[in-house]
Formats: structure tokens, sequence, C-alpha cells
């Protein structure tokens, strides 16, 4: 490595250490950032990428294909002692969403998640994992 690019590379390690070290606050996870909207539920999945989240008042948004389709509804709620199950009706098919308390893998991120999650609309499946954020 040249002298003037190992200077660069050390100039700018130091710049990043004093940054991070001269009490600027860390950016808020998504399910942090997530949770300060009001969201009580979240769920990722990986093949195509998609997204649901649901808060409190029932809302939920779906983004599927890496988010080029996004979708807000409102979700009737069906839950028990095994899990709580989400049904809704989007662009006239039927959705259910099943949040089942079970360690779940993100093949992708190898971070584990308490909960399994399955999506489906219309005869679409979505498969993978969540967090309840209350």
């Amino acid at each position: 490595m040249s002298h003037g690019l190992r200077s660069l590379s050390i100039v700018l390690l130091l710049s990043w250490a004093a940054a991070t070290s001269a009490g600027e606050e860390p950016l808020p996870s998504v399910w942090e950032q997530a949770q300060a909207r009001g969201v009580v539920l979240r769920a990722i999945g990986n093949e195509p990428g998609w997204l649901l989240e649901i808060d409190a008042g029932d809302r939920a948004l779906l983004l599927t294909d890496y988010g080029a389709w996004r979708r807000t509804f409102t979700v009737s709620v069906n839950g028990d002692a095994d899990g709580m199950e989400f049904t809704a009706t989007v662009d006239g098919k039927p959705l259910h969403a099943t949040f089942t308390p079970a360690s779940c893998s993100d093949t992708m991120s190898d971070r584990t998640y308490p909960l399994r999650v399955t999506v489906t609309l219309g005869d679409q499946a979505f498969h993978g994992c969540g967090v309840d954020l209350r």
C-alpha cells in the first residue's frame, strides 16, 4: 500500500472513530424506527424481499417485490396461545398472516427472531420471521 493511500486510510479510520465516540447517537435500527411509528408487529422475508407491519390500530402495510408493490389496509385479528392470525382483503384477494412463537432464522442476515411468519395473498405465499415490538 502506498504511503498516501495508507495515510488516507488512517485519517478516514480516525475520523470515523472520532465521530462515533464524540457522543453521536447511533442511527436507530429499522425495528426501533417501526416501533416509533406505532408498529407493534413487524415481519420480513426473502426471495423475493417482503415486509409486513401491523400497528396497534390494526392498520397494516405490506411491501413485496423488494418494495415495488406497496399496500396499506385494515386487518381483523384472531389470537390465542399458539400465535396470532390477521386477515384482510387486499386488491380483491384474501390475505392471511400468521405470527407463530417459534425460533426463526433469517437466511440472508443469519439473525434469529422469536416469531415465524407466513403471509398468503391470493395464491402467493411469503415465509419469514417477525418481532413483537410491544
